[in-house]
């Protein structure tokens, strides 16, 4: 939401962080590959979007992460996913795996 300059809403910047915890905790092996298209589909249902904007860099992205009231001095903290309903707070995930999830949710320019 604070890397779109508010262009993109709460609840839009929320369905798209979603995709992304979703993605992020299949890379790191918490939950199965098959839980982003299952939380896609119900997001796109709901006419939310999926995808990052392109005009929304990933420097400006993680720049609001580093900043996000999840963190504890200088360590990152993201929610991520076991399951539907079975989420947990993490540590110490690698800085090239977010880069990575960012990349793979970028909507083509």
């Amino acid at each position: 939401e604070h890397a779109s300059g508010h262009t993109v809403s709460h609840g839009e910047a929320v369905a798209m962080g979603l995709v992304a915890a979703s993605n992020l905790s299949a890379r790191q092996g918490y939950c199965p590959k098959h839980l982003q298209p299952t939380i896609e589909t119900v997001l796109a249902n709901a006419g939310l979007p999926c995808r990052i904007p392109a005009s929304i860099s990933s420097a400006e992205i993680l720049t609001a992460i580093q900043r996000d009231k999840k963190r504890r001095g200088e360590r990152l903290r993201v929610i991520l996913l076991r399951d539907v309903g079975d989420i947990f707070v993490a540590e110490n995930v690698p800085l090239a795996a977010i880069q990575a999830t960012l990349t793979a949710l970028r909507t083509p320019a």
